[in-house]
């Protein structure tokens, strides 16, 4: 089994009848990532923030457009580079 927010996301698929796929790459090798996501016909994309991921992203947003996926990212800057929808998370509490 998964850890962290990982954990939690297959907890709550499985509550709401979705499968989580987590597809596992290296910071500079997707390919078996993509294969996996491809072959299990996966119905959209929710890109995890990292630094691998973030100096990735047009190879990722490229991959979601390619294979028509809807995908949403952690950093407006995918959206800005093509992605479908970004979301971002501030803390702005004194």
């Amino acid at each position: 089994m998964a850890a962290g927010w990982e954990q939690s996301a297959e907890l709550v698929g499985r509550e709401l009848g979705v499968k989580i796929l987590n597809a596992e790459h290296t910071a500079t090798d997707y390919a078996d990532a993509f294969a996996l996501i491809a072959r299990e016909r996966a119905d959209g994309l929710s890109v995890a923030s990292s630094a691998a991921n973030f100096s990735n992203r047009h190879l990722i947003i490229e991959f979601a457009a390619k294979n028509n996926l809807p995908a949403m990212y952690g950093a407006r800057e995918y959206a800005t580079a093509g992605g479908l929808i970004a979301y971002e998370i501030f803390s702005r509490w004194r």
